[in-house]
């Protein structure tokens, strides 16, 4: 069971590293609806039409998650078409 323990400490650490900073703000942070500047009008003095926080249409997502991953692999892309034309000017690839 010893040669186990640094892993079960790390099982227990881990977790609360990661959900400690997760936790700690909202008890400092403070509702919004308190503030009667939030629900009053905008600057310019009319009514809001509707609501601002409406929800996001979940349609739009995978082209920003598309677009991050090709930005992640694209240095790798590269880096593999030069060596791969590397080997085949040495005569070494396919």
């Amino acid at each position: 069971m010893s040669e186990f323990a640094p892993i079960c400490i790390y099982l227990v650490i881990s977790p609360l590293v990661s959900l400690i900073p997760l936790g700690v703000p909202f008890p400092f942070a403070s509702n919004s609806s308190t503030y009667p500047e939030k629900l009053s009008a905008y600057e310019c003095g009319f009514d809001p039409s509707g609501d601002a926080r409406s929800r996001f249409d979940i349609r739009f997502y995978p082209v920003p998650i598309y677009l991050l991953s090709l930005i992640r692999k694209s240095p790798f892309l590269f880096l593999g078409q030069y060596l791969l034309t590397r080997l085949i000017c040495l005569d070494l690839g396919p």
